[in-house]
């Protein structure tokens, strides 16, 4: 008894998206197929790599970012907010702890043994 029931030819995509995904991968073995010839070229010389054009811009651009770094109020705010505030806020909050703990060691409220850092004191 043959079932009309097939998992392996059953999907949740459309004809459409189907045939997109078969374009993808159709796509995708044209471009392994192409740098596969060109890393595996005897005549490709001595670099040892295949020389991509679209990397080598990303790379060029990530690397001169601070030649074209124009500072605004954006960018100070932005440094404000990543680096000064939080330093400064974490500070304040130790500092506030050590007072508070320190006036109570001062005022006897803490007996020596059950102080918490027993080493620095």
């Amino acid at each position: 008894m043959a079932s009309a029931w097939d998992p392996r030819k059953t999907y949740e995509l459309t004809a459409q998206e189907q045939k997109a995904v078969a374009e993808r991968a159709q796509m995708r073995a044209t471009r392994k197929a192409e740098f596969l010839k060109l890393a595996s070229s005897p005549y490709q010389g001595e670099t040892g790599y295949v020389f991509d054009p679209a990397l080598q811009r990303y790379l060029a651009m990530k690397a001169s970012t601070q030649e074209f770094f124009k500072p605004n109020w954006r960018s100070g705010v932005v440094g404000l907010a990543a680096y000064i505030v939080p330093c400064a806020v974490i500070s304040y909050l130790v500092y506030k702890s050590q007072t508070a703990r320190e006036v109570k060691y001062r005022n006897g409220e803490v007996k020596y043994k059950d102080r918490d850092p027993k080493w620095l004191y």
